[in-house]
C-alpha cells in the first residue's frame, strides 16, 4: 500500500475533512497525433480542506493530467474521484483554474477579461464592472490605470496577475494552478509567489498547484506530493511558519533548503523506480 493511500485512510480515521480524494484513479487519453497516453495509473491523493498541495515531478509524470482530471476535463477510467468537502460533487461553478501558457483573451481589455466568466453567468454590467475593479485591486493593479488596457500593453508579470485574478472572478472554493510562474523572470516570479501566498492566506481557499520548481512548492504548499509514472510516490508535509515568501523569519531559508533537498532525493528515487518499471 502506498504512502498516499495510507494518508487518505488515516485522515478518514482522524475525521479530517478532505476537499478532494482520489483513490487508485486511472486516466487514459489520446493525443491530437493519435498517441494513446496513460496519464494517471493508480493515483491516490487527498487534498484537505483549506490547505495548499503542490505536485512536483519530472515532465510527463502525470501532473497536468491530475489537475485536469480534478477539474473535470479528463475522464476517470477506474478508481474513485470524490469531493467530500463539497457534498461529494465536483463544485463545477466554484473552481478557479489557471492552465499553462496563455489563459486570457488578447482582444478583450483587462476589465472584460476579468468579467468574462461573470458575463457567462449573467451578471449585470454594473456588477461585472464593480467586481473587475475589486479583482484588479486584489492582485495589486490599480483599476484606474489597468482596467482599460489590453493584454498586449501589460508586462509578463502583469499578465500573470490578471490571469490569477480571472480565476477568482466567481469567488472559487477550489483553486487549481498549473505552472503559474513558468516563463517569468526571477523578480516577477518572486512577486507572483508572494501574491499567490497572500491570496491563499486571505481567502483560505483549497489549492492544488502543479510546478516544476521545488523551492516554489516548499514556499507555497502545506503538503508536497511527488509524482512519477502517473501516481503519487511520496508525500512531504511542509510545517513551516507563514508567510514564507516575504523572508525575514529566522531559520526559514535553512529549513526550506533542507526540505527542497529531501524532495529532490525523493523525485530522483521515483524517476529511478519508474525507469525500472518500464
Amino acid at each position: 500500500m502506498t504512502d498516499s493511500r495510507l494518508a487518505v485512510e488515516q485522515r478518514a480515521r482522524d475525521g479530517i475533512s478532505n476537499a478532494v480524494e482520489l483513490v487508485d484513479v486511472c486516466c487514459a487519453y489520446r493525443t491530437a497525433h493519435g498517441q494513446d497516453v496513460r496519464g494517471l495509473n493508480g493515483c491516490t491523493l487527498a487534498i484537505p480542506m483549506n490547505s495548499s498541495v503542490a505536485v512536483v515531478g519530472a515532465s510527463a509524470s502525470g501532473k497536468t493530467t491530475l489537475l485536469k482530471t480534478i477539474a473535470g476535463l479528463r475522464p476517470v477510467d477506474c478508481g474513485h474521484l470524490g469531493f467530500p468537502g463539497y457534498g461529494d460533487k465536483r463544485p463545477a461553478d466554484a473552481i478557479g483554474v489557471m492552465f499553462q501558457g496563455s489563459s486570457h483573451f488578447p482582444w478583450r481589455t483587462v476589465e472584460r477579461n476579468l468579467s468574462f466568466r461573470l458575463e457567462l453567468a449573467g451578471w449585470p454590467k454594473a456588477e461585472r464592472q464593480r467586481r473587475a475593479a475589486e479583482l484588479c485591486q486584489l492582485v495589486g493593479m490599480e483599476p484606474t490605470v489597468y482596467l482599460r488596457r489590453y493584454p498586449s500593453e501589460l508586462s509578463g508579470g502583469q499578465l500573470r496577475r490578471m490571469e490569477l485574478a480571472m480565476t477568482f472572478s466567481a469567488v472559487p472554493r477550489l483553486w487549481l494552478l498549473d505552472e503559474a510562474t513558468t516563463g517569468l523572470d526571477f523578480l516577477a516570479r518572486q512577486d507572483i509567489q508572494k501574491l499567490i501566498e497572500a491570496m491563499m492566506l486571505q481567502s483560505g481557499i483549497t489549492t492544488l498547484m502543479v510546478t516544476h520548481d521545488v523551492p516554489e512548492a516548499v514556499r507555497l504548499a502545506d503538503l508536497v506530493a511527488v509524482m512519477s509514472g502517473g501516481r503519487i510516490c511520496a508525500l512531504v508535509p511542509i510545517n513551516l511558519p507563514r508567510p514564507r515568501t516575504a523572508g525575514g523569519l529566522p531559520g526559514l531559508e535553512a529549513d526550506q533548503a533542507r526540505l527542497v533537498d529531501q524532495i529532490v532525493v525523493l523525485m530522483r528515487s521515483a524517476m529511478g523506480e519508474a525507469t525500472r518499471c518500464d
